[in-house]
């Protein structure tokens, strides 16, 4: 059932409905906060399909949703995209690092360790070099920006995570059984 064929396809599909969702499906707060829910197909893209899809969805989907719309920006900051990618890499890596069973509260623990890379650390820079804002300046509001995107973020990976891996019949990458 899986092989090229279905991760070029499922892979495409995730990276397009992951641009809809980050660059035409959101708002910003500040000009460093923005509120949406592009990494949730990245996310999905590294636990169904492995870190190496996962991570080029990821990167692939920041680049193309830069073309599509810069945001006034005359070229993609390779850390921002370097945290896409890191968004579609770590949850899978980290999920078999922590073995056992895929439960919310271990998915819930991977996303905050994937977003304080990705989100605070990453982005940040990359922000504080785009904006020209020092990186202590942006770091508090992206804190408490980052820890309600991870909630809500795994409040939509988990179910969806279990419901596409009992579809496929667990046809898919993973690096665990779910706990149903």
């Amino acid at each position: 059932m899986r092989g090229p064929a279905f991760n070029l396809v499922n892979g495409a599909l995730l990276m397009a409905i992951s641009v809809v969702l980050t660059r035409f499906a959101s708002f910003y707060v500040l000009p460093s906060i923005r509120v949406g829910f592009g990494p949730v197909p990245i996310y999905l893209a590294g636990l169904l399909m492995g870190p190496i899809h996962g991570g080029g969805v990821g990167a692939l989907s920041d680049i193309l949703g830069f073309w599509l719309n810069t945001g006034g920006y005359a070229f993609p900051n390779p850390l921002i995209t370097l945290a896409f990618a890191c968004r579609g890499t770590l949850p899978p890596l980290l999920l078999k690092l922590l073995g056992g069973e895929i439960s919310f509260r271990r998915l819930l623990a991977v996303l905050a360790l994937t977003e304080v890379v990705a989100g605070l650390l990453l982005t940040t820079l990359g922000l504080s070099q785009i904006l020209g804002v020092p990186f202590a300046k942006l770091l508090l509001p992206r804190v408490v920006s980052t820890s309600i995107h991870v909630f809500a973020y795994s409040l939509i990976v988990y179910p969806v995570y279990v419901k596409v891996y009992s579809l496929l019949g667990g046809a898919c990458y993973t690096p665990l059984a779910t706990r149903r």
